[in-house]
């Protein structure tokens, strides 16, 4: 554009010169002249002024060049420098914190295939030589980086299984930190961070395991079920062993009053305590009579035995008794003492 424009001046002024006269037109060829002379003087000048000026944003940092040649390092600013073609920028460094992500598909050592997903944060070190030698030295940082990844990466998921794999998730991402800090610290980066997330299972290996999973949960269901029995049953035991203790508890409690009862009874029939004034006391005038405490208890043998009989005979069951001998003159005698 600037060209065309100097074009028509110059023909603008060549036409100009053919309608003026000799003396006028060597003066005017003279003012063309000097104004032709500084037009180019202040072109050059403002050339070499807006090449030689040049911002940089906040985060990044600039590569410069002389003749080819590295020069210096520029930071966020307005910056200066030698006009083109002498220095040039070369490139703009991006100092921002980025992130690296990648999927590393690698076999288990329960030979199970699987993709691990790792996403890397990763910046230039804000230093001038740390930007030289990222610039300079690595020709594609990230695609270098996916390869250190992928390596460390694989090492590890081999000599583990998938159960493992989730709980080492941790000591991966430090084992994958270390050693990319440890390789390109030297070409200007710091790793800032390495996340590891879950595994991506295959459908089979997904489907292996919600079976295994299914199994789990009904050998505990069954399990559960099984001690819930236990203490049931062991509960009912204990409450039986309760039960028949407090009974032969009150079976004891039983045979003891029964056994007083009959003695005291038998001493009321022998004679040897009367009723006084409502309260049993010891008879002072005791004559043994002439049955004894096995005639008694005889009697009352044969009169259970002859209950047993009469109801026996209403149901028209047939039944067995052996009863013992007893003394008439006995049983009328102790019949008199139960009437006492």
């Amino acid at each position: 554009m600037k060209k065309i424009l100097l074009s028509l001046m110059i023909l603008s002024s060549f036409s100009l010169a053919r309608t003026l006269s000799s003396a006028e037109s060597a003066q005017f060829g003279s003012l063309l002249f000097d104004f032709a002379i500084k037009g180019f003087v202040g072109f050059i000048t403002l050339y070499f002024l807006f090449t030689s000026i040049f911002i940089v944003r906040q985060k990044t940092a600039a590569i410069v060049e002389v003749l080819g040649k590295f020069s210096s390092v520029r930071t966020a600013g307005l910056n200066f420098k030698l006009p083109w073609p002498f220095a040039t920028v070369v490139s703009t460094m991006n100092l921002q914190i980025r992130e690296l992500k990648s999927t590393i598909g690698s076999r288990t050592s329960d030979e199970s295939f699987l993709k691990l997903p790792i996403a890397t944060q990763f910046r230039i070190i804000d230093s001038p030589t740390s930007i030289k030698d990222a610039y300079y030295e690595l020709d594609n940082a990230e695609e270098q980086m996916t390869s250190y990844i992928n390596n460390i990466a694989r090492g590890r998921i081999n000599t583990l299984t998938v159960q493992e794999l989730y709980s080492a998730k941790g000591d991966l991402e430090d084992t994958i930190k270390a050693s990319l800090t440890d390789e390109f610290k030297k070409f200007g980066y710091e790793i800032v961070n390495v996340l590891v997330d879950d595994p991506i299972l295959s459908d089979e290996l997904i489907d292996a395991s919600n079976r295994v999973l299914a199994a789990e949960k009904y050998k505990d269901a069954a399990q559960n079920e099984a001690d819930a029995l236990k203490v049931k049953l062991v509960g009912e035991a204990q409450a039986e062993k309760e039960s028949l203790k407090l009974k032969a508890e009150a079976f004891t409690h039983y045979r003891k009053e029964t056994s007083e009862g009959n003695k005291e009874s038998m001493d009321l029939m022998l004679g040897k305590t009367i009723v006084k004034n409502g309260e049993i006391v010891v008879n002072d005038n005791y004559v043994a009579p002439a049955f004894n405490e096995k005639d008694i208890l005889d009697f009352f043998v044969s009169i259970d035995t002859n209950e047993a009989i009469r109801a026996a005979s209403k149901s028209g069951a047939t039944i067995v008794v052996s009863s013992p001998v007893v003394n008439n003159d006995n049983t009328i005698a102790m019949i008199e003492a139960l009437k006492k």
